[in-house]
């Protein structure tokens, strides 16, 4: 019967416990994501203003220049870096021959950073065939849009980076829980000893006659 009480008081508590870390672990991992990705798209938005700082009207038709200043931001910024003029041509690219690719125009990001606004997307890459975060600004000349600075990069980035924290973060947990479960084993055992003892001084006594 003691083993029987112990039972019905302790595992229903553990197995709160467990639910609850659980529960905090899944809420964590989303969470750790969008920030993650919110902070890498205010990151690239700021690197596509500076390119886009960068690009004079001349660069456009100096497409040799144009290639050799992103191909240079892009290495010290750390990410892919697409130029794109208002009709879609795909003018210089850090990564991919430039002439190689499709028009540009029907891309999200692209349309919107064509409207002033900024462009923002995550899909897979049809040029490199991965999964990137893309976010686009417009470059302007006296006040027209001329065309979108873009950036982007690789969700394996950030895939990497989350995946370290949340492995720390299930460690952790896992430690945590461990310590919660023995220390809530042993406030009810605590708990329970006045009435184990009760029980056995009632199981004990002797009726008379």
């Amino acid at each position: 019967m003691r083993n029987s009480l112990f039972n019905r008081i302790a595992l229903p508590f553990v197995a709160l416990i467990i639910l609850l870390l659980i529960s905090g672990s899944i809420y964590f991992s989303s969470f750790v994501k969008n920030v993650y990705l919110d902070s890498w798209r205010a990151n690239l938005e700021s690197d596509a203003r500076v390119v886009s700082e960068q690009i004079d009207e001349y660069l456009f038709d100096e497409l040799d220049i144009l290639q050799e200043t992103i191909q240079n931001s892009a290495k010290i910024m750390g990410v892919r870096i697409t130029i794109i003029a208002a009709d879609g041509t795909v003018m210089g690219d850090s990564d991919k021959a430039p002439l190689t690719q499709e028009n540009h125009r029907s891309r999200p990001e692209v349309m919107a950073a064509l409207r002033e606004e900024i462009g923002y997307d995550v899909r897979k890459s049809d040029t490199l065939s991965i999964n990137m975060v893309y976010v686009g600004v417009p470059i302007y000349q006296h006040g027209q849009v001329i065309g979108v600075s873009r950036t982007s990069v690789s969700l394996s980035v950030l895939d990497e980076s989350i995946s370290t924290l949340q492995r720390t973060f299930i460690g952790t947990t896992a430690l945590t829980a461990f310590l919660v479960i023995i220390l809530a084993l042993m406030i009810t055992r605590y708990t329970m000893e006045p009435l184990n003892k009760l029980t056995e001084m009632v199981t004990n006594i002797q009726p008379d006659g």
